[in-house]
């Protein structure tokens, strides 16, 4: 990588010698923690120390969850960001090397992959509508899709 493509100075040059700045000490740390992940099979409480988590809205139910799931670890998390539509949130943190908190779906991002949290961290979900809005069959069929799966 090229120091116009971080948009930071990395290195310290001198004639004798090179060290790096506090952004390349910066970009280290967040390598190291991103390639450790990638290594491992699940994230358990503690690994997300040093990396930029993304979230859902903090002021939810989940997110609260999310954090006594980290127990004394989230105090050091950073929660960098949060989102609403897990693709926009994969554009970030593919650009600012982070992870993303989301469920596990069936979908594929290059260079992204699913990890599960270990121990699991199990949420609930709500479904709303209108009672007396008019459905589409696409909707009648959805309904019938999750009430046959319960």
């Amino acid at each position: 990588m090229h120091k116009r493509e971080l948009g930071a100075k990395l290195f310290e040059r001198t004639n004798h010698s090179v060290s790096l700045t506090d952004e390349g000490l910066l970009f280290r740390r967040r390598a190291q923690d991103i390639v450790a992940l990638a290594t491992q099979d699940v994230i358990r409480p503690g690994d997300l120390i040093g990396t930029l988590v993304f979230t859902i809205h903090i002021n939810t139910p989940e997110h609260k969850a999310l954090v006594e799931w980290s127990g004394e670890f989230a105090r050091d998390m950073d929660f960098c960001a949060n989102y609403n539509v897990l693709h926009n949130a994969v554009i970030v943190a593919r650009e600012r090397k982070g992870a993303v908190i989301c469920l596990e779906q069936d979908c594929h991002y290059d260079d992204m992959f699913f990890l599960p949290l270990d121990p699991p961290l199990l949420v609930g979900s709500v479904l709303a509508w209108n009672e007396g809005q008019t459905q589409s069959r696409a909707t009648k069929a959805f309904l019938r899709f999750l009430q046959d799966r319960k």
